[in-house]
């Protein structure tokens, strides 16, 4: 839920920090390349302390990152903010092998299906409560929240 509420917002973020155009592309580029890079990263942490470990290093350095965001001073700080989430949002992928371990190979699909569902429910309500909490409580509260 945390990236559907910030990421329709972040450019609200960056014209707060008095980011240019350029600047802005640099923020969404490098956290899909730190997705790319983080990916072999998380995939050693699950491997080797466990998928449990795996959900609290992605929770936990995600929430921080979003805190990073919120209370960013100047644009450096929010790109770097930024970039570990990019890193650490595996929770996902981690969830699906969750079910498929803990589900029989009958309801595997419906498992699988459930945490999809929850994805796109998730980029579905994500946006709205997102703009609603920026509206209400300051630009800050969306990125608390996640």
């Amino acid at each position: 839920l945390g990236v559907s509420v910030v990421y329709p917002l972040l450019y609200e973020y960056a014209v707060r920090l008095d980011a240019t155009p350029q600047m802005f592309g640099l923020l969404n580029s490098a956290f899909h390349l730190a997705q790319v890079a983080g990916s072999p990263c998380m995939h050693w942490i699950v491997g080797r302390y466990g998928r449990g470990v795996g959900f609290q290093v992605g929770f936990v350095g995600s929430a921080a990152s979003y805190v990073g965001i919120a209370y960013a001073p100047h644009f450096p700080a929010m790109l770097a903010a930024r970039l570990p989430i990019g890193v650490l949002q595996k929770t996902l992928t981690i969830a699906s092998a969750y079910a498929t371990d803990l589900v029989p190979p009958a309801r595997r699909a419906t498992a699988l299906g459930r945490v999809r569902a929850m994805l796109y429910l998730s980029f579905l309500f994500g946006p709205p409560l997102g703009s609603r909490l920026a509206h209400t409580y300051g630009l800050q509260a969306p990125a608390i929240l996640s």
